[in-house]
């Protein structure tokens, strides 16, 4: 024997409880602007990169993305897929957006970006403003970039390590 349900339907009661849901602010966590996918044009590069509305999508070659998906898998080796994939993508982003290369029109018309709004306050608070004369106070791409995702170069060395140690 069977009941049919519908949307809106009552399934169950029980007595009231409150609980707290904590919201957490994706401006706050770079991670979140980035997706990674694969490059399924015709002979794609090993490494794209393509700024969209809200995401910065990075293309990985079918090869690499598959092998990317592997690696992944493993948290001894994400610093070292974000050493090698997101922060090459996060430099070249951080040139786009260089207010000594770019007019602030330029940098305007980003504003519906979410991407651009999360880089803009990461950036601003490491003192950092995009409508400032100075640009990147003398820092360069590869340095802010690298400071902004938390220096994924010295995690990837010291997960290297790790891995060599517990191979001895």
């Amino acid at each position: 024997m069977g009941f049919g349900v519908r949307r809106g339907d009552i399934l169950a009661v029980d007595e009231n409880k409150t609980f707290v849901i904590e919201r957490q602010d994706t401006l706050r966590q770079i991670p979140s602007i980035f997706t990674i996918t694969a490059n399924l044009s015709l002979d794609p590069p090993a490494i794209d990169v393509e700024l969209m509305e809200h995401k910065i999508v990075i293309k990985l070659s079918p090869e690499n993305y598959n092998r990317y998906l592997q690696l992944r898998q493993d948290a001894n080796l994400r610093p070292l897929l974000n050493a090698a994939i997101v922060l090459p993508a996060l430099v070249y982003v951080l040139d786009q957006i260089n207010p000594e290369r770019c007019s602030p029109e330029e940098l305007g018309e980003r504003e519906d970006q979410k991407w651009f709004r999360v880089l803009r306050r990461k950036l601003e608070e490491r003192g950092v403003r995009l409508d400032s004369e100075q640009g990147f106070r003398g820092e360069t791409a590869v340095n802010l970039a690298s400071r902004l995702i938390g220096n994924p170069l010295s995690a990837g060395i010291e997960s290297i390590l790790s891995l060599v140690e517990n191979e001895d």
